[in-house]
Order: structure tokens, then C-alpha cells, then sequence
């Protein structure tokens, strides 16, 4: 493994700065599929998601 214990610690910490990056990403686009299948559900059963200023 690593022969410097100080070597070690430098490499862990931008590797938990790009695991939280993708972690953040991750839950970024599951809210958005979320989003999505909420609207979808919601066209598919006539209703709209946004009011109609129309009406």
C-alpha cells in the first residue's frame, strides 16, 4: 500500500471531493427522473402540473 502516511492523506482527500461531486450529480438526476415521472404520471391521467393562465 502506500509507503507515506502523508501521501496517503493527500490522496483521500480530493478523492472524497469527487465522490461527493458525483454523489451530488447522482441525487441531482434521480429529483429530476422523479420530476419527470411525476409530470408524465400526470399528462397520463389528463391534469397538468402548471397552472393554466389561459383559463
Amino acid at each position: 500500500m502506500c509507503q507515506e502516511p502523508k501521501w496517503c492523506d493527500r490522496q483521500k482527500a480530493p478523492s472524497r471531493a469527487i465522490l461527493r461531486a458525483i454523489e451530488l450529480r447522482v441525487s441531482i438526476r434521480y429529483f429530476l427522473l422523479c420530476k419527470m415521472e411525476q409530470w408524465l404520471q400526470e399528462k397520463a391521467s389528463g391534469g397538468t402540473l402548471f397552472c393554466n393562465i389561459d383559463e
